[in-house]
């Protein structure tokens, strides 16, 4: 079977499946969504997608139909369905039809789509180099759905398109304190004169993403000097280099911002290279 997905729980042709018009989701982005890599036919990194996209439906009071395990195996038999060695799988909460208008009244029957999809780019095993534009867009300093991949994400896509006018092939986006919080590619690194390796705090409104913790997990295991903290713009551009994270592509340096040319992070090529054995070994 090719282009298969799973949807309330049967396998069906993705151009078989139909969602009301009415959906929250489509017309409110009244949902959840989760993307994950798949190796070797294997979800990488699971436990961790899970937490997210369990604590981001707490969130959102959204009570997903499934359970963790049923999740888990209906992704497995997406995979097996569409034969995918390697690519995305996707997951994708909605809470369903209500009531018309804001209240979620009457939504008591989730849609749950689930897909395994190629990479929309062959993922290379060597640093990218990306360019960013700082956006005029802003996201919102302790935002209590940043941290999740809700199915509203019109911010991101305004910021991207900016980017993309300006010639640029990613954004970077500010909080609402003016400080960096992270791009429309992923979650945002910078290596400081001194060597240490920082990231944004969460509490900029920042996705909490599952590459992002698996950086800082090597950090430790490679005894690099890391942090948490806060930086302007213009303080990022003084740095001594800087990468983005995601689950799709890994890590990417950051070739410029606003095309100010940024030097190759020094760590990266030991960061991604600790990071391709976690894929390789699936945790």
């Amino acid at each position: 079977m090719q282009d298969t997905i799973w949807m309330n729980g049967r396998l069906i042709p993705a151009s078989e499946a139909v969602v009301s018009v009415w959906d929250r989701s489509w017309m409110y982005g009244d949902g959840l969504f989760e993307t994950l890599r798949i190796h070797h036919g294997r979800p990488f990194r699971w436990p961790d997608h899970w937490r997210r996209l369990s604590d981001g439906a707490r969130q959102l009071r959204l009570t997903p139909p499934y359970h963790e395990g049923e999740l888990k195996d209906a992704l497995d038999l997406v995979v097996q369905a569409n034969q995918l060695e390697s690519g995305m799988g996707r997951i994708h909460f909605s809470r369903g039809v209500g009531v018309r208008g804001y209240s979620t009244r009457g939504a008591h029957s989730p849609v749950v789509v689930i897909a395994a999809l190629p990479f929309p780019r062959p993922p290379s095993n060597n640093s990218q180099r990306l360019t960013l534009h700082l956006s005029s867009i802003r996201l919102v300093t302790g935002d209590p759905v940043g941290a999740y991949k809700t199915a509203s994400k019109l911010s991101i896509i305004l910021a991207q398109l900016e980017a993309e006018e300006s010639g640029a092939s990613g954004a970077l986006l500010t909080d609402g304190l003016g400080d960096v919080a992270e791009t429309s590619r992923g979650n945002l690194f910078w290596v400081e004169p001194s060597g240490r390796i920082v990231t944004p705090p969460l509490s900029t409104g920042i996705l909490d993403g599952v590459t992002r913790r698996v950086v800082l997990e090597i950090c430790e295991e490679l005894d690099l000097k890391h942090a948490e903290a806060r930086i302007t713009p213009n303080q990022l551009i003084g740095q001594r280099g800087a990468f983005v994270t995601g689950s799709g592509f890994g890590l990417e340096a950051v070739a410029a911002i606003n095309q100010t040319p940024m030097p190759p992070p020094d760590p990266l090529e030991r960061l991604q290279s600790r990071y391709l054995q976690r894929l390789e070994l699936g945790h």
